[in-house]
């Protein structure tokens, strides 16, 4: 299993180009449904984040890049079924944060806050 976290310049300009694009109502993008585990429904409890966190997923390439479009401070935690999770994220006002997973049936579940 191979984690790794983007947190190279490029890798940030590459996000901010990809979420430029994304419409606000594309914030509940997620992926088909499973039974929750324990950790996961520990985190459920907390909230999903709010549509002002925006979500660009890729299915395809295992990633998810987050975009903190409120007018405060966000911490979160992007949860992947039958995969890792991301660590908690303390994301100030436009800032971008990009999680990618490399396991085979794992899939985007949700962004919560924490």
């Amino acid at each position: 299993m191979r984690v790794k976290l983007f947190g190279s310049l490029a890798a940030t300009s590459i996000a901010v180009g990809l979420l430029a694009s994304v419409p606000a109502h594309a914030a509940g993008v997620s992926g088909a449904g499973s039974a929750a585990t324990s950790a996961t429904a520990a985190f459920s409890a907390l909230g999903t984040a709010p549509a002002c966190v925006a979500r660009y997923v890729s299915t395809f390439h295992k990633t998810i890049i987050l975009r903190n479009t409120c007018n405060k401070k966000m911490w979160v935690k992007v949860i992947i079924k039958r995969g890792p999770d991301s660590p908690c994220y303390g994301m100030g006002k436009g800032s971008v944060r990009a999680w990618k997973w490399g396991t085979p049936l794992s899939s985007y579940d949700k962004t919560v806050t924490c």
